[in-house]
């Protein structure tokens, strides 16, 4: 049977609450099992440019698996606060560090002592710093796409880390300045949308910098990635605030080496998932070869898909966390 997605809206599966975190207010959906106690409950992190929604896919799924779900806006997106950094402020609500300490105050708030957690793009890297700052609520992580970085001990500039890594160089045009102003209207933020999700064979933007890339985007039709109702979604949410708050999370490098260095090991000592996708051009799979040293008990699986995994993939996403779950999270050497 075909995977229905949750409704943006209004859907009896879930429940659209917020909580003041640490003086934020954050918006969440919460869901629970039909007819049982929740087996576990998985937190799931979404990444850039993305909302709660981006697991409308995976959260039925999950849900009969008989797990609770809980899946928030992060700081700066949707209905989440998106706190104004001006010339000369610190980037520090949208670090890693306190995008960690707002994750522990929610579970706290809804009274949960240990998780499973579940990233993907920024959130696969805030997964592994909610561990590494709060490793006691932590049971379990699954890293979709996002492999694991390991905590630095100094601060180094996106412009020297492309130099490694080149396929990051689009985030030197998403911390420019620029990028948020040439986003700032409603047309534009529909015409982003539709450039930068795509599937497999759909074609899209390169994601170079250039003075003119926003331009350079085109004016590429919905794919198949969205629904029109996707689109209009993630076109209010992202107007009510703009891009400010989301572009932010790309100029928090300086105030994330800050973050990394109260961590004193680096090592994830919790069963791992990590799932790759094959034609991720932000994050190709090669990104993950060394991720193993740092994680004993991880394993690995890949998806045919581009970056948007949950959008293009969910049934064999699905396939592979419930093969997780059932074996790892729920097998008989098991500590939930």
């Amino acid at each position: 049977m075909a995977i229905q997605p949750i409704d943006p809206y209004e859907d009896e599966r879930v429940i659209h609450e917020f909580a003041v975190l640490n003086g934020r207010k954050y918006h969440y959906v919460q869901g629970f099992p039909k007819n049982q106690p929740p087996r576990a409950t998985v937190l799931c992190i979404h990444g850039f440019p993305d909302l709660w929604y981006s697991w409308r896919h995976v959260i039925p799924g999950l849900l009969e698996m008989g797990l609770r779900v809980i899946a928030p806006d992060m700081i700066g997106y949707g209905q989440t606060d998106a706190p104004i950094i001006r010339s000369g402020e610190p980037y520090t609500p949208y670090s890693w560090k306190a995008t960690a300490d707002d994750m522990a105050a929610l579970l706290s708030h809804l009274s949960i002592p240990r998780v499973i957690l579940l990233g993907h793009d920024w959130g696969g890297v805030v997964v592994s710093r909610i561990y590494l700052h709060y490793p006691s609520i932590v049971t379990h992580i699954v890293s979709v796409c996002t492999p694991y970085f390991q905590p630095v001990s100094s601060y180094i500039p996106i412009e020297t880390v492309v130099k490694s890594i080149p396929s990051f160089t689009y985030q030197i045009a998403f911390a420019d300045p620029q990028t948020e102003r040439d986003l700032g209207s409603r047309e534009a933020i529909s015409r982003f949308f539709r450039s930068i999700h795509r599937g497999l064979g759909e074609g899209g933007p390169a994601l170079q910098v250039t003075k003119d890339w926003v331009e350079s985007l085109g004016d590429w039709p919905r794919g198949k990635l969205l629904t029109e109702k996707d689109l209009e979604y993630y076109v209010e949410m992202y107007s009510r605030n703009g891009l400010h708050g989301p572009l932010n999370w790309y100029k928090t490098r300086y105030v994330n080496s800050l973050g990394d260095k109260d961590i004193q090991d680096p090592t994830i000592n919790v069963p791992y998932l990590f799932v790759a996708a094959t034609h991720d051009a932000a994050l190709p799979p090669s990104l993950a070869k060394d991720q193993a040293q740092y994680i004993p008990n991880l394993t690995s699986r890949e998806i045919k898909a581009t970056h948007w995994v949950m959008e293009e993939a969910p049934e064999e996403l699905l396939v592979y966390l419930k093969e997780w779950f059932e074996q790892v999270c729920f097998g008989p050497k098991s500590k939930i």
